[in-house]
């Protein structure tokens, strides 16, 4: 790649990159900031008292800039509707139900760009909520929660699907479910690695289904299925985050075939994650880790010459990132 000299343009994107990443942590800094408050300074003597303190303190952060939510949109949502596991535990995993505080930050919908900088929409309901969501924990990381979030960000991929279906990622059986629903759907199958998973789906969650259709989980490598060419479409949802799911999505990109249709859970987010990298890449900022990601995406672009403004949008476009993941990658 061509040698670049840093001007205006490049620290503007790199300045706007690493605000963004202070912005991103903006719900951990909100409740790590609440739990010291609570801790040092306050001790509420109810818990309408705890909420009316977030409410003053979420008034001073954030000045309205959050979204409300409706807790109607989620109770009515077919899957919290209808499917109603009882709890479960064991030294790994726990199935439970939470529920939200008022005023708690809640990440929304998958990351947008504009003008070169990211916009991360956030949510919150404004008042205890009747809303209790279904959440899955591994030795106590979360492996799937039916959360606004998730619910938004597959909406769009479940109003297109059709035909046969193949998902990659059991979770909680959510997209799974939403999709048999659908009447353009004949056939759902699901990829899924961890026989655990499966046996706390097929024992606790799947007699709620009550859909009659085909539907089949698959206990495989996601890497190692080789889809059938009957399938139209595929949902992708192997990972808890972007930076969780970076390399794993470089890899299932390779492994696409022409006919079937591919979808993948926050992909605007993999995306975005890989324009931080490639801006990191041309501007040698020291400050992000060179790891295997960072060297997948140096070799995607050690080719490309950039000599003006023009390059640089160009190369961080959503449409040339796609081009060089499938042309350019190993």
């Amino acid at each position: 790649m061509k040698e670049l000299n840093l001007d205006s343009y490049l620290v503007k994107l790199n300045k706007l990159l690493w605000e963004n990443v202070d912005n991103s942590d903006i719900i951990n800094t909100f409740v790590f900031g609440m739990d010291d408050i609570i801790e040092d300074f306050y001790i509420p003597s109810s818990l309408n008292d705890l909420y009316s303190l977030y409410k003053d303190v979420f008034d001073i952060s954030f000045n309205n800039k959050f979204i409300k939510l409706n807790e109607l949109d989620y109770i009515s949502n077919p899957y919290n509707l209808n499917i109603h596991p009882k709890e479960f535990s064991n030294s790994i995993y726990k199935l439970s139900y939470k529920s939200f505080n008022p005023y708690y930050p809640i990440l929304i919908g998958d990351v947008k760009v504009k003008d070169n900088k990211e916009i991360i929409n956030l949510g919150y309901f404004e008042s205890i909520t009747k809303y209790s969501y279904l959440s899955i924990t591994k030795d106590e990381w979360i492996w799937m929660e039916i959360t606004p979030h998730e619910i938004l960000t597959m909406q769009d991929s479940l109003n297109k699907i059709e035909k046969e279906v193949v998902i990659y990622g059991l979770g909680l059986g959510y997209y799974a479910y939403m999709a048999l629903l659908n009447p353009k759907v004949t056939k759902v199958t699901v990829i899924e690695n961890d026989i655990e998973i499966i046996n706390i789906f097929n024992n606790y969650i799947y007699p709620y289904f009550k859909i009659n259709k085909p539907f089949n989980i698959i206990h495989t490598n996601a890497l190692e299925y080789n889809i059938d060419s009957s399938t139209s479409f595929t949902f992708i949802d192997l990972w808890h985050d972007a930076s969780d799911g970076l390399m794993l999505y470089l890899k299932l990109k390779q492994k696409e075939k022409d006919n079937i249709i591919y979808h993948y859970w926050i992909e605007d987010s993999l995306i975005q994650l890989i324009r931080r990298y490639i801006i990191a890449i041309i501007t040698k900022d020291s400050n992000i880790e060179i790891n295997e990601e960072y060297k997948y995406i140096q070799n995607l672009i050690k080719d490309i010459q950039i000599e003006s403004k023009e390059d640089i949008d160009k190369l961080l476009s959503k449409d040339n990132i796609l081009y060089l993941i499938k042309n350019k990658g190993a």
